[in-house]
């Protein structure tokens, strides 16, 4: 009777449980047990952040389009999606209409803005530059 207790008792593997370890509801992990939880939580976060970042992508898009939309609305030239930032539609509504609203009081004054994207950036060669004009040779020189 004693060889089937003890054997009985060989094959269950002895635990000790939380209370008489002195552990009060204590878990104890393996570094298996360890590897695995970590793996699963930056798995999760790396899944997380793929999620936000085509999140911000596509939202950034529509951002743009809206955008578009409003100049397209507007009839206000579409380069100024290039010009000014499109991350905030309502922001960009305000500034497109800010400008809009400074051209039409330059209209009324009579004021024009003539842009030659020809000339260098120093001047139009028709107008006279200071800075080049003091480094010339003077025309009446004689010797």
């Amino acid at each position: 009777m004693d060889n089937i207790n003890t054997q009985s008792t060989e094959q269950q593997p002895i635990t000790p449980t939380p209370e008489a370890s002195g552990d009060q509801g204590e878990k104890l992990f393996t570094q298996a047990d360890l590897d695995r939880i970590v793996g699963e939580r930056l798995a999760r976060a790396k899944r997380d952040k793929a999620t936000d970042d085509r999140e911000a992508v596509l939202k950034a898009r529509e951002n743009r389009l809206d955008c578009r939309e409003f100049l397209s609305d507007k009839k206000y030239p579409v380069e100024l999606l290039d010009i000014l930032p499109t991350a905030d539609v309502e922001t960009f509504k305000g500034s497109v209409e800010q400008l809009a609203g400074l051209f039409r009081r330059m209209e009324d004054d009579g004021s024009t803005i003539t842009i030659d994207l020809a000339a260098p950036l120093t001047g139009s060669p028709n107008r006279s530059n200071p800075i080049a004009d003091a480094f010339k040779p003077p025309k009446n020189l004689t010797f």
